[in-house]
């Protein structure tokens, strides 16, 4: 038996994705090798309907001296299909925002593209680690 005619396989079907806010300012001249600033936003929507719940993951973007900033926030709307409860939040909380950073990212790339602003590539993110470490600044009131 494959697992196509198995129906006790776990799964979560990747619904889809949707952009639900962006917004982009900045001035008409920008200090040359500003750093950019990476601050993210993470929360979810559980059961938004029977098995299905969503996750949003957002960008927030500055430089040092706050002339340029960017925010660009995707939802992804996901279904448990025999996935047991406990197994669907752990992918909700990791996997979800693993399949929604290109999302942003691309969109983030690409209005910077367009603006002018040179920028250092969107940084490497470890999702188990960012998103953990997200968890724990949220606890301690380090982050809204």
């Amino acid at each position: 038996m494959n697992q196509s005619e198995d129906k006790s396989v776990n799964k979560v079907r990747f619904n889809y994705a949707v952009m639900v806010a962006c917004e982009f300012r900045r001035a008409p001249i920008l200090k040359e090798n500003s750093s950019i600033n990476f601050f993210p936003t993470i929360f979810t929507e559980s059961n938004v309907e029977d098995g299905v719940s969503a996750r949003h993951f957002g960008i927030r973007l500055t430089n040092d001296d706050q002339t340029m900033e960017c925010y660009v926030e995707y939802v992804g709307v996901f279904q448990n299909i025999g996935a047991g409860q406990t197994e669907f939040e752990r992918f909700l909380k990791y996997n979800a925002v693993a399949v929604l950073i290109p999302y942003v990212r691309e969109t983030i790339q690409a209005i910077l593209q367009r603006s002018g602003v040179q920028s250092s590539p969107f940084p490497i993110i470890n999702v188990f680690e960012f998103v953990d470490q997200y968890e724990k600044e949220l606890e301690e009131g380090k982050v809204v």
